[in-house]
């Protein structure tokens, strides 16, 4: 299992760069893929300098106690940060032996971490050009998707873990980070916060809790006081979040798509339904998104949307008067000369005298249907205009679970 982090620092204090280094850490135990390649981690660098590492060095102490990982070895780790500033040298920036990244793992006898400097991502905006901050709408979107961007991606495979931390930032960006877990995330993935014990939380000299006497000078108030960071105390608080990841349409939880869009999707299954079809163009739109049906498909739908309509709802697939009724429909959007109008009637009435296997002729376009709804909108989304299945006196029952009022049949282009 592969753990991924997700850290921002914290925006306090502008420090000399020699001090800072990118947020980056991804510790793991061997898994069931044993030449995995431990999943990275983004550090979301939110200020003109280079962050400082305490948000880093402290979340990855917590994390050696964290009951969440049973083993911290970081085999094959690669470290991702994400900045903001591209114009400082990233590769001579605390990257060196004495770079309190480097004191962590020392100090702690963990492995070696490839951190390259090929792996820093730079945030652009529109036209390319590297974002020195976020302080415009454009700026915040362009955050807003590269983040959930990220977390979709390294959510696609199935056999690691994401830990997520939103210590330190931009407000906006630990949201962000967040509500893109509560999209893609899965039950193994974890969303924590960071907490230092008093004095050290703002003392600017402070890393991580050394297993060895280290003394750190800061103030309280106006007076100078002098620590030991060995006595420290840092902690994850565990940061419960809603799943929505399976409500999602397919296509957006494996493709690339825009914060809002995403969002929108998921908000969909808490609109009022409205279902518009067209007859002449075949065509189905659900919550403003188009539903390709084949024609069979398509005329299943229509005959169950008229029946509601016209407050009709339950329909018996396996009687003689359901059956004309839809094929009545059939000729009259089909042409009753065409290929496909004959395909329909050939297949209904050859099965007319059984009328469980006339009932089973409906129920793979039923499937179907439910597939290309699902498909588009997602399965919460979805529900909401699924074919319904109810069992009568004497046999089941079908219907479009839709108000009139929340369909349009339109025949005209």
């Amino acid at each position: 299992m592969g753990v991924f982090e997700v850290t921002k620092p914290a925006l306090e204090h502008r420090i000399e760069l020699g001090d800072d280094l990118p947020q980056a850490l991804t510790p793991g135990p061997p898994g069931l893929v044993p030449d995995l390649v431990l999943e990275r981690i983004q550090a979301f660098l939110s200020h003109l300098a280079l962050a400082r590492f305490e948000a880093v060095t402290q979340k990855f102490k917590a994390l050696s106690f964290n009951t969440a990982v049973p083993y911290m070895g970081l085999l094959r780790v690669q470290c991702q940060p994400v900045g903001l500033h591209p114009r400082f040298d990233f590769g001579q920036c605390a990257f060196g032996l004495f770079g309190w990244f480097h004191r962590l793992c020392r100090d702690y006898d963990l492995p070696p971490i490839a951190f390259p400097v090929r792996n820093i991502h730079v945030l652009q905006d529109a036209a390319g050009a590297p974002l020195d901050d976020i302080r415009t709408q454009a700026q915040n979107t362009l955050a807003a998707d590269f983040i959930m961007d990220k977390v979709r991606e390294l959510t696609q495979e199935p056999s690691n873990a994401l830990h997520v931390s939103i210590a330190g930032g931009r407000k906006t960006m630990g949201y962000y980070l967040g509500y893109a877990l509560s999209l893609y995330g899965r039950p193994q993935d974890r969303l924590s916060h960071v907490l230092v014990s008093d004095p050290y939380e703002t003392n600017r000299d402070f890393y991580y809790p050394t297993p060895y006497d280290h003394p750190i000078h800061g103030s309280r108030g106006n007076k100078e006081v002098t620590v030991d960071a060995r006595n420290a105390r840092v902690e994850l608080a565990d940061i419960p979040f809603v799943r929505l990841r399976e409500g999602l349409p397919e296509r957006l939880r494996e493709g690339h798509a825009a914060f809002s869009q995403v969002v929108g999707a998921a908000n969909r299954s808490l609109d009022d339904p409205r279902l518009v079809l067209n007859v002449t163009r075949r065509q189905v739109w659900a919550d403003d998104v188009e539903i390709k049906l084949s024609e069979t498909e398509f005329l299943l739908l229509l005959w169950l949307a008229q029946r509601s309509q016209r407050e009709e709802a339950d329909t018996d697939w396996s009687s003689d008067r359901m059956v004309d009724e839809f094929l009545d429909l059939a000729k009259r959007v089909l042409n009753e000369m065409s290929a496909a109008y004959e395909r329909i009637e050939s297949a209904l009435l050859q099965n007319r005298s059984i009328a469980i296997k006339t009932a089973k002729y409906f129920e793979p376009h039923k499937s179907r249907i439910k597939k290309a709804f699902v498909a588009i909108l997602g399965e919460q989304a979805a529900k909401r205009y699924l074919i319904v299945r109810q069992r009568g006196e004497e046999a089941a029952l079908y219907f479009l679970p839709l108000a009139a009022d929340q369909i349009e049949i339109v025949s005209g282009t």
